[in-house]
């Protein structure tokens, strides 16, 4: 009875050997030629292939007639490739509106809304290709009423539909308006206090990337800490 046991899984690896073993399939390049050969690896725009006498070739999918790009994408999806998933992150911010100013022949006090922008950089640094990555982002400021400070923030959604390795990406934030006060030149606040009056102020960012559903990488700027994604109110939109 004890030998019983390696003769059965010894059949039922026979059993399985023609499901496991690799699909050889003819291969035909956009110019018409063809090659027998047997997927190894695969990416969203590169395929390896093995051939018969085992050797390998890494093709582009754009060098593929489309019935194999689609039999490649389908194979993909029945065995995605690993991703090591490497971003960098950068933005900054500018404010389109122009900056307002007092003028010394106008109002002692100008008080007015100027309207900003963040601007995004995602460098893909993950070894391939990535389709449908989504960037969330959260946009922290100081609001300022009176003599009331308070910290807020607006958040936001872009998505890139393909981002190709060591591309860098640039998307822009909705338009977030600030409130900004300016005392023309020549008066002074009557109460000392009022000289350290702050305008509306962008301080940091969140910016978080998701692929295939999972959080993929986060950039946080020094000094801010991400609020709930649940939280916050969304950027308006331009009129």
């Amino acid at each position: 009875m004890k030998s019983s046991l390696p003769v059965a899984l010894a059949i039922a690896l026979l059993g399985l050997a023609p499901v496991l073993k690799a699909e050889v399939r003819t291969f035909t390049s956009a110019e018409g030629r063809t090659i027998s050969a047997e997927i190894v690896s695969a990416t969203v725009d590169l395929v390896n292939l093995k051939m018969a006498d085992g050797s390998t070739a890494t093709l582009p999918l754009t060098r593929l007639v489309e019935a194999d790009r689609e039999h490649i994408k389908q194979w993909l999806k029945a065995n995605p490739a690993e991703v090591r998933y490497n971003f960098t992150v950068d933005w900054t911010d500018e404010c389109l509106s122009g900056k307002q100013r007092a003028r010394a022949n106008g109002p002692a006090v100008v008080e007015a809304k100027e309207k900003w922008v963040c601007h995004f950089k995602v460098l893909n640094r993950s070894g391939q290709t990535l389709e449908n990555v989504e960037v969330r982002y959260q946009i922290h400021y100081t609001s300022v009423d009176g003599k009331t400070r308070s910290a807020e923030h607006v958040k936001g959604s872009k998505s890139i539909p393909a981002i190709k390795f060591n591309e860098t990406v640039s998307l822009d934030s909705d338009t977030l308006e600030l409130e900004v006060t300016q005392l023309a030149p020549g008066w002074t606040w009557a109460d000392p206090k009022m000289r350290r009056k702050e305008n509306d102020d962008i301080k940091g960012v969140v910016v978080t990337l998701y692929h295939q559903g999972k959080q993929v990488h986060e950039f946080v700027s020094r000094g801010i800490t991400k609020a709930p994604e649940d939280k916050g109110r969304p950027v308006a939109k331009p009129s």
